[in-house]
């Protein structure tokens, strides 16, 4: 992996973002439905918070946790908020931003994500998990050159 490159090259373009007033139930079906780990949160087309699948698990078992009644799980879910989940303290990155930069912002802040902008619009994101893809991938392709 060049850790020049820039992190447009193994960013996930491939967004699911939901609104700060959008209903939890909403957050849980994104989360249901797709395999991510994150969810930006926008706010007039600018990224104000983002939701880990972790932290989510915690505030929704939380929510669950003495509830037997299925109708009133559901009616909590349409109660709270995206933005009553979300952490509002999101580093982001730019499109020509290295990779390298991204693996510093990763270790020292110890974020698991970084939604990718330019400009101010939200692009892609990379999570550290794109990171050992590529490096997994990188080393395949290492692997095979060696065979031959």
């Amino acid at each position: 992996m060049n850790l020049l490159a820039p992190v447009s090259s193994i960013m996930n373009r491939e967004l699911h973002v939901v609104l700060p007033d959008d209903h939890i139930s909403l957050v849980k079906d994104v989360f249901d439905r797709k395999r991510i780990q994150h969810i930006p949160v926008l706010r007039h087309g600018r990224v104000v918070g983002i939701i880990s699948k972790q932290g989510f698990r915690g505030f929704y078992d939380g929510l669950n946790k003495h509830v037997d009644n299925k109708l009133l799980n559901q009616t909590l879910l349409r109660v709270h908020t995206a933005e009553e989940v979300m952490n509002k303290k999101v580093y982001f990155l730019e499109m020509h931003d290295s990779i390298s930069l991204a693996l510093e912002m990763l270790r020292d802040n110890i974020f698991s994500a970084l939604p990718v902008l330019d400009g101010e619009k939200l692009v892609g994101i990379v999570t550290s998990l794109d990171i050992v893809k590529t490096l997994a991938k990188d080393k395949v392709m290492d692997l095979d050159y060696r065979i031959v």
